[in-house]
Formats: structure tokens, sequence, C-alpha cells
């Protein structure tokens, strides 16, 4: 078993998609698995597959540490390839154990389309939009109110 970071590349378009794994030989394979039988996690991967879109598979970096090595490795090659905002991956990175496996962030593309940073930033953060925008529908419901208001008496 070799732990390590990896990149999976679409050969057509460029977009990348950074992994760790505790076992790199396997992951390739399941991966190649996954996007063949059509249940790839990724759908904007498994969209491109399914469309005739070919993919390579790179080792980054043989990472012989712990865990949260990986996790810090693997954060900083998806910020250097930038595949977050600009390719397949739906995390910033070494949140897997905490998701159990579920990527509950936007990120990356899916459905076929490409999220802008700012909207990416939005769901990543959205207990604190959440905040942010109960403060704003304040705002607004005051500045409807203040122009009604100004409508009726204002005249």
């Amino acid at each position: 078993m070799v732990k390590g970071i990896y990149k999976i590349t679409n050969n057509r378009t460029g977009e990348v998609y950074v992994g760790q794994t505790n076992n790199l030989d396997y992951r390739k394979k399941q991966h190649e698995q996954d996007l063949a039988s059509g249940t790839h996690h990724n759908r904007g991967m498994q969209q491109d597959y399914n469309r005739g879109d070919r993919f390579s598979f790179e080792v980054l970096e043989y990472i012989d540490g712990s865990r949260n090595e990986l996790h810090e490795h693997e954060k900083a090659q998806i910020r250097n390839h930038n595949s977050f905002y600009a390719g397949y991956n739906q995390t910033l990175g070494g949140e897997y154990d905490q998701l159990r496996g579920y990527y509950q962030y936007g990120g990356g593309r899916k459905y076929g389309t490409y999220h802008s940073p700012r909207i990416v930033h939005r769901k990543t953060h959205k207990k604190e939009n959440r905040e942010n925008n109960e403060c704003c529908i304040i705002m607004i419901v005051i500045f409807a109110i203040m122009w009604v208001l100004g409508k009726i008496f204002g005249g």
C-alpha cells in the first residue's frame, strides 16, 4: 500500500481532480471502474466521461506520513491546481474524514455547469451567509416600509 496525492486530468479540457488515498493503485482502479459503470461520485467527471472524454491518472506526491499530512498535502495541491474553482474538486480538501465520504459543499463542476468563486464561497459558508442574509432581509424590509410610507405621506 502506497499513500499519496494524485491528480486525474480530463485529456480534452484539462480540468483536474486532486485526491488523496492510502492505496494509490486501488484508488486509480476504483475511479476507472466507477466511471466505466456510470457510478462515479463526481457528477462533472461522470458527465464528461459519458460524453466520450478520457482521463489520465498521475501521482503528484508519495506521502509516508499521517492522515493529517495527507490532508494538508491534498489541500495544497488543490490550491496549486485550482481544481476547486476551475476543476472537479467539490471541497477544498482534507474534509473526507469529517464528511464520511459525502461531499456537502458546492464547489467543483457539477451538473455540467461551472460555479463562480462567489457562488462557491457562498455555498461553503452557508451559516455565515444565513446570518448576513437575515441582516440584508431586515434592511430590505425597512427600506420597503420607508418607501411605502414616503409614497403615502410624501405625496
